[in-house]
């Protein structure tokens, strides 16, 4: 619909302000491995350390 008037342009301006870029792939695993997270490694640690206790 080119000829339709109550179409609205994108203000350029408006959304290069709020852009936020993705990670990339290294950022992406940084962003990972600074989370604090509990994996099955973690869990059989501490049942082992349990263990000799």
């Amino acid at each position: 619909m080119a000829g339709n008037r109550d179409e609205k342009l994108i203000d350029f301006e408006e959304e290069l302000s709020s852009f936020q870029p993705s990670l990339d792939v290294s950022g992406v695993g940084d962003a990972i491995v600074k989370q604090d997270l509990t994996d099955m490694t973690d869990i059989l640690m501490e049942l082992m350390k349990q263990a000799k206790d």
